[in-house]
């Protein structure tokens, strides 16, 4: 870029990096993704074995959360874990970072596609997008894993065939961003088809580069397989939770995704999905005809790869959108300058002043509703800090509880605990034997339902479980000798 163009892309996301600072949410929410990967980084930091989090899987519940998370996100963790501890403000930044980062990379990722113009606004429309807005306030792996997306993007794309003591290192980088990705979040996986895929539409052959590729990247997988035994993810949940029944939904859903990048107002946003919709799949058709690339294929693969993951979130689908965008923004680009009323403007042009009036209602509904308030639910209220500090203080260091959030409780109390169902009361109370449970703790979180069951479990066996704590909407119950020598299970509730 020229130095003008290199300032005023600077200067872009300097104004990103205020906004997202004035817009940090107070703590955390309880979503407890975050504690898992925050456990893993402390224990690496510690000495202590990786995956021993205090977490217990619950096959029943795996929903809730795999044993173990891949161990990239926790390395990424760990210098800022290890200068500032568990600080939320330092770990929401340094998550934040990566979307800077990432956006950054999307100057370099479509250089050769797209005029400087387009995409300084493709930069603005994703940056200021709500959707990463409300992302950049969790401590998970979703923004490190799209900056090292966007990055292997553009690197793969760039590399033109390679020619003698070249192919070697360009193989190895490739290898080891694409592991990057693999070792973030496992969907990073989708690269290898996708790039083997680009290949055979190409040349109609796999080139020695991907095979290469494809070699380094499995000796690295078997590094982290030796190094992090166990630490496949949600590979087990996929295989339990999959249901084929489920496709049409999870379609729907995958279109869905592609309507919230305009807002809550659902008839605006889906207008606008269906315009920005068929751009994109002009756009995409075109490219496809004239020279498919890796871009392309990434797109298919991973849209397909969300398509059969069991679970459903818009999170899942935010490497796709600054994709979408581009195609969209490339298409426009194409198009010739609009006459209104003898003025001149480019079809960007307007388009920018559609979506900078969708941000702005967007952010009045916000702010209307309270969405920035500090009394939104979380780790931080008064009552978790109540929870966590009893837990810590009045149990046994060895004790075993049964909470809707354990990976949260695990990490703020040392104590090993369990997700539970409480629908099948029987199989509960099997759970409980199973695990040598002591406490039981029941919670409305976040203003939702209550667990399914739990209240008419927790009055039908009130002889056996003694409420010992209770602060705004938790109550801890501790368990009576559930796993005493002769004890009955409890007869099933009517």
């Amino acid at each position: 870029m020229k130095p003008h163009q290199t300032l005023l892309a600077i200067l872009l996301l300097t104004l990103l990096a205020l906004l997202y600072g004035h817009t940090f949410l107070p703590g955390h929410d309880w979503g407890d993704d975050f504690a898992l990967y925050i456990h893993h980084a402390k224990n690496m930091l510690s000495g202590i074995p990786y995956h021993d989090t205090h977490y217990i899987y619950n096959p029943e519940m795996s929903k809730t959360g795999p044993p173990a998370y891949p161990p990239g996100f926790p390395v990424l963790l760990m210098p800022v874990y290890a200068l500032f501890g568990f600080s939320l403000p330092a770990l929401k930044w340094w998550v934040t970072s990566f979307l800077l980062l990432a956006l950054g990379t999307l100057f370099w990722t479509f250089q050769s596609q797209l005029t400087f113009n387009c995409r300084l606004a493709l930069v603005a429309i994703v940056g200021c997008n709500g959707l990463f807005l409300q992302v950049k306030d969790e401590i998970i792996s979703d923004l490190p894993f799209l900056f090292f997306v966007l990055l292997t993007l553009g690197y793969l794309h760039r590399q033109a065939c390679p020619v003698n003591g070249s192919t070697l290192r360009v193989a190895l980088v490739q290898a080891l961003l694409i592991y990057a990705c693999y070792a973030i979040r496992m969907a990073g996986i989708v690269f290898i088809p996708a790039l083997l895929w680009k290949d055979w539409l190409q040349h109609r052959t796999i080139s020695p580069l991907s095979w290469l590729t494809l070699l380094f990247f499995a000796a690295l997988l078997l590094l982290q397989q030796h190094t992090f035994p166990g630490g496949e993810g949600y590979l087990t949940s996929l295989l339990q939770d999959f249901q084929l029944a489920q496709m049409p939904e999870k379609l729907f859903q995958n279109f869905n995704y592609f309507t919230l990048i305009w807002g809550n107002e659902k008839w605006l946003r889906v207008l606008l999905f269906l315009g920005t919709g068929t751009a994109m799949l002009l756009a995409f058709q075109r490219r496809w005809r004239q020279q498919v690339s890796i871009i392309e294929t990434f797109f298919i693969g991973y849209f397909l790869l969300i398509l059969l993951w069991p679970y459903t979130g818009v999170r899942f689908a935010l490497p796709l959108i600054p994709l979408y965008l581009f195609y969209v923004i490339l298409w426009l680009q194409s198009l010739p300058v609009i006459r209104l009323y003898q003025r001149t403007a480019s079809p960007l042009t307007l388009f920018l002043m559609v979506v900078a009036a969708l941000y702005g209602l967007q952010f009045y509904q916000w702010s209307k509703d309270g969405y920035w308030s500090q009394d939104r639910d979380g780790i931080h209220q008064p009552y978790a800090k109540e929870l966590f500090h009893f837990i810590r203080q009045k149990t046994a260091p060895d004790a075993v509880i049964l909470f809707i959030k354990p990976r949260v409780l695990a990490l703020l109390t040392g104590r090993k605990s369990a997700t539970f169902s409480a629908q099948q009361p029987e199989k509960l109370w099997h759970f409980i034997q199973q695990t040598h449970a002591s406490y039981l703790i029941d919670a409305f979180l976040e203003g939702g339902p209550a667990t399914p069951g739990l209240q008419a479990f927790i009055q039908h066996h009130a002889a056996r479980l003694m409420p010992v704590f209770a602060s705004g909407p938790v109550v801890v119950y501790r368990i009576i000798s559930p796993t005493s020598p002769g004890a009955n299970f409890p007869d099933p509730i009517p």
